[in-house]
């Protein structure tokens, strides 16, 4: 019989991300890749479901279900549901109950940084805003993702598109079909996205000459979900004046960079923001 602590014998990487959270297994890869997403009873506090499953159950719900993001633009917002998360991952790795010794650490040498609590969700939540404000016309998050993936631009596209949603009209009530194109929702995130340029250009300002140097030889790169939206790296090489460049499978980079990390620690131990330390989480 395969041992169960067996699985906890090799290094785990965790990406926490504001829409999906990976786990990266030394040896393995990527075993884990849901949304951030939990769903609770509010009258017990009872976690019903977590990742995936949570995800399905937006919008479908009843009054005492709350469906819920433990992080909130780019940053932790609920410590406990993220804790109740990250427990209910790494056990499906165990298929147990164990105590694990967490080693913790932070990897990567920060030279200059800058956090801004601008996120892909924030951007799907001023879709939503503008299309109530300008359709009068109320949408779930799920119908705002959808245009923000399939409409969505950061700079004006030479093809038009558009997409016919529905939602609950606010005056009546009663459900409505309203036709979105790409100018409503580029006007819709123009002020989160002029936030993220700007943030970008104080951190290359107060970088040191010589990484300057290397910025403008190599530009800048993209990683996350929101380097997907169209025209997001010709925005910023137009307002930056240096190349931007979308990396490869940006969804899964973090947790990749993660992953090189966790199979050669005693190579990158010298690189890590804090030092390895132990702490024993119940899963």
């Amino acid at each position: 019989m395969k041992n169960p602590l067996a699985i906890f014998s090799k290094n785990v990487g965790i990406d926490l991300g504001t829409a999906n959270s990976l786990v990266y297994l030394a040896g393995r890869g990527i075993v884990i890749n849901e949304p951030s997403i939990t769903a609770i009873n509010a009258k017990t506090n009872q976690v019903l479901a977590i990742g995936e499953e949570a995800r399905k159950m937006i919008g479908r719900t009843p009054a005492h279900i709350t469906v819920v993001r433990p992080l909130v633009n780019g940053v932790i917002s609920d410590f406990e549901m993220t804790q109740e998360m990250l427990r209910h991952f790494l056990k499906r790795l165990s298929g147990s109950s164990i105590f694990y010794n967490f080693q913790k650490a932070v990897i990567g040498v920060s030279v200059i940084a800058k956090s801004l609590k601008v996120a892909g969700d924030k951007l799907t939540d001023d879709i939503m805003r503008f299309v109530r404000e300008e359709f009068k016309l109320a949408i779930g998050e799920p119908t705002a993702e959808d245009l923000k993936v399939n409409i969505g631009s950061a700079i004006p596209q030479n093809e038009k598109l558009e997409m016919a949603v529905r939602g609950r009209d606010l005056a009546t009530g009663l459900p409505r079909e309203a036709l979105v194109r790409e100018t409503h929702v580029r006007a819709a995130i123009v002020k989160s996205l002029k936030s993220i340029v700007e943030a970008v250009k104080e951190v290359i300002e107060l970088a040191p000459p010589e990484l300057a140097g290397d910025i403008l030889k190599r530009g800048v790169y993209l990683c996350g979900g929101g380097s997907l939206l169209r025209g997001m790296d010709a925005l910023l090489a137009r307002e930056l004046g240096v190349a931007a460049n979308i990396v490869d499978d940006p969804l899964t980079c973090v947790a990749r960079g993660t992953g090189v990390a966790v199979e050669n620690l005693a190579k990158y131990q010298l690189i890590l923001d804090n030092p390895l330390r132990p702490r024993d989480i119940k899963i």
